[in-house]
């Protein structure tokens, strides 16, 4: 149909009062009726097309007409987009919370998983979420490591440790709550490694090696022999956990220096601090991953998770994975085996904590007075890292004297070389089993309080060379007797300082070490008939108890050693 035929008959309906089956209620007003008829006629006038002989000034009328209803149309739009947008900005509190506890919610998963990153696993173990019911495993028992179901209910043990307990029926019932978990913590991954990518010329500078293998291919770094020489042992064979840059000396591979790397330290400082704890200007940078995160101590974690960025900053992989795409190194198994290690509890382990958090943060661990716990052995494989195993759990804290960071490699600091020490130096050692029975003397040195000595602890003091200690702490040893007319006497040699020897009576004649005579209980009956002959005794009253009050000081090498002598006036019997 033609528009001019459709036209017409529209209008021949409306002069007939419309369409037939448009009709109007009883109950319309008239007032209805007025605004229907306006609106039609409105309407036609709109949609009035001017025929092909229309003049002009019927075009400019039926132009102006659809001109004031544009305007109209647009004039309406406004107000239904403005009524819009008071509509929205009254929607009920409700609604308004329900969205934005979504965010908050994501937000607080986000920065716990940000946190299980660098505290606690560097690593998510798989079928870790969806989260189940916290297991309550024990987390230092080593039966943990040896099953992936038991390092699953650790790793889950520890995720509901850390995570704040309004979040633990997120965890569960959350559907989102693991994708979201997963997706941050390797992004943080990456972060972390970047920001420890960016300060490696400056951690690595101690060890010769050039900047330019950080900021080039990783593939530079497969044949250099720097590289290599702290990746491996001896700079040759397989990559082993044990790498030389893990040890405060990468040339001396002792268990006394495995973990205490100043490279260590120094990540964990930037990772606490940030790069400005390396710089001269330590002013004007923002806030770091430990400030922000508040965190006061070292974990197993972020240990274990240092060590896995040093290796994998000196390997030529190219990107950080569960295993290197490069070396095949497992670092997951790596990392998994360091918190073996630091979880373990042992004297070793909590000497690693106290002093990290000395290093760090400059204070003692409150791991300080755990008790080691006592599991059954595993047989393993004898290899020399078997071996470096068995010497690393079997280690004393209080034999191991390694220097802190801050004076490795320092040959000016306090103890940094010991060439001019030798054991010739030393005096021999007297092991004779010393005569004296029961409670033998009280000694009371300069700042201390009386202590009473056994047998057999001045025994043990008479047979130990400390010489390597420093401390200041007094101790009494008792030389070989001495017999004079059936008299016990022993030689009692004071001494505060490094070294505390003890020789023979005969040769305590220097300077700087004087004998004291005891007289001991046990005397025969011809002991007793010459006690006048012997040009000094002790009174009855000092045989078992002699003070020194004001003993000499004599400089030794790293203390002062006292000497205490005292004129003894013999008493004659009536």
């Amino acid at each position: 149909m033609a528009p001019s035929a459709a036209y017409d008959a529209f209008n021949s309906d409306a002069e007939d009062g419309g369409p037939e089956d448009f009709n109007l209620d009883e109950g319309t007003d008239n007032t209805d009726l007025e605004d229907l008829d306006s609106d039609a006629k409105h309407h036609r006038q709109l949609t009035h097309v001017p025929g092909p002989q229309a003049d002009v000034a019927e075009l400019r009328a039926a132009l102006s007409v659809v001109q004031r209803a544009y305007t109209e149309c647009h004039k309406e739009l406004c107000q239904t987009r403005k009524a819009l947008f008071e509509a929205n900005s009254q929607r009920s509190k409700w609604s308004r919370n329900v969205s934005s506890k979504s965010n908050s919610l994501t937000t607080r998963i986000e920065q716990e998983a940000k946190k299980y990153l660098l505290l606690y696993h560097f690593f998510i173990i798989q079928s870790l979420f969806p989260a189940a019911p916290n297991p309550n495993a024990d987390r230092r028992n080593p039966a943990r490591w040896k099953s992936q179901d038991g390092k699953l209910k650790g790793a889950l043990t520890e995720l509901y440790k850390m995570i704040p307990v309004d979040l633990h029926e997120s965890m569960v019932t959350y559907k989102q709550f693991g994708s979201v978990f997963v997706q941050v913590h390797g992004q943080e991954r990456s972060n972390v490694l970047k920001v420890i990518k960016d300060c490696a010329g400056a951690l690595f500078a101690p060890y010769n090696i050039s900047p330019d293998l950080f900021t080039g291919k990783p593939a530079c770094k497969k044949d250099n022999k720097a590289c290599l020489a702290l990746l491996k042992k001896d700079g040759v064979g397989e990559y082993t956990r044990f790498a030389p840059i893990l040890f405060a000396d990468p040339k001396q591979m002792v268990t006394g220096g495995f973990l205490k790397s100043p490279v260590l330290v120094k990540v964990i400082c930037v990772l606490m601090f940030g790069k400005s704890i390396l710089a001269e200007n330590k002013r004007g940078w923002p806030p770091a991953r430990g400030q922000k995160m508040g965190v006061l101590s070292v974990t197993e974690g972020l240990i274990a998770g240092a060590c896995i960025l040093v290796r994998f900053l000196l390997s030529h992989d190219p990107e950080l994975s569960a295993t290197g795409a490069e070396t095949q190194v497992n670092y997951r198994s790596e990392y998994d085996f360091y918190l073996e290690k630091l979880f373990k509890a042992s004297p070793w382990a909590v000497s690693m904590m106290n002093f990290f958090n000395q290093e760090v943060f400059g204070k003692g661990s409150q791991l300080a007075n755990v008790e080691s716990e006592v599991f059954a052995n595993v047989e393993q494989l004898c290899t020399w890292e078997d071996e470096f195993l068995d010497e690393l759990d079997n280690i004393d804290p209080a034999e191991s004297h390694t220097l802190p960071v801050s004076t490795l490699h320092d040959p000016n600091a306090p103890g940094g070389h010991d060439s001019d020490l030798r054991d010739s130096d030393l005096p021999s050692v007297s092991r004779t089993p010393s005569p004296v029975a029961g409670s033998v003397t009280h000694f009371n040195p300069p700042h201390s309080r009386p202590a009473s000595v056994t047998a057999a602890q001045a025994d043990l003091g008479a047979q130990t060379i400390s010489g390597a200690s420093c401390r200041l702490s007094p101790s009494i040893s008792i030389g070989q007797p001495i017999s004079n007319s059936g008299v016990e006497v022993s030689a009692v040699t004071i001494a505060v300082g490094q070294m505390n020897v003890s020789g023979p009576a005969e040769a305590e004649t220097s300077r700087s070490r004087r004998a004291i005579p005891v007289v001991s209980r046990r005397r025969s009956s011809a002991a007793q008939k010459a006690i006048p002959a012997i040009p000094e005794v002790v009174p009855e009253a000092l045989t078992t108890d002699i003070r020194a009050t004001e003993p000499g000081l004599e400089p030794t090498r790293c203390g002062r050693r006292a000497t205490a002598t005292r004129s003894l006036k013999p008493k004659t019997k009536v």
